[in-house]
This record gives C-alpha cells, structure tokens and sequence, in this order.
C-alpha cells in the first residue's frame, strides 16, 4: 500500500491544502480543488493509499472546519471505496 504524507502545518489556505493533496497523489490537472472534487476522485482511486495527515491539530489551527470537513471526506471516501485510508499523526516533525 502506498502511503503518503499531507502535512497539516503546510496549508495556511484551502488552496495550499489541494495543492499539497494534488501534488501527493499525483491527480489530474483538471482537479477541482474542493471537497466534492476530493470525495468523487478519491471514491474511485485504483491503487491503495493510505493518507496519512501529519500534525491535524495544526491543520485544523489554520483551517478551522474545513480542515475538519476535508479529513471527514477522505473518511467517507474511504467507507466507499477499501483502496482509501485516513490516518492521523501529531509529530514532532514536518516532512516538505
């Protein structure tokens, strides 16, 4: 299974937040960059990946809900599709 790093202390604006998951993840450039864009490319991803969010705590410092909405609907794509998991972790580092 893959696994990738979003690291929450990076997006100070929901802009950086897809960028930052685009670029992970490698989508298309045709990305819509908001939540329902996420949902629907997530919720038919072919390959397993786990997306694993470093420092949520300070993701949700600067996003506020939507940083809790964002890690809610990779949670529900992952219910509808097995390739997708969330995980979660507060460290003492950032990766770049």
């Amino acid at each position: 299974m893959k696994k990738v790093y979003i690291e929450g202390g990076q997006s100070v604006t929901k802009a950086d937040l897809h960028l930052q998951i685009k670029n992970k993840m490698g989508f298309p450039d045709h990305y819509g960059q908001n939540l329902d864009a996420l949902y629907d490319v997530l919720s038919t991803w072919d390959i397993p990946v786990e997306i694993c969010v470093l420092n949520p705590s300070k993701l949700i410092h600067n996003l506020g809900k939507y940083a809790e909405d964002f890690l809610k609907t990779i949670e529900e794509a992952g219910e509808v599709n097995w390739k997708v998991k969330l995980s979660t972790e507060e460290a003492a580092y950032e990766i770049c």
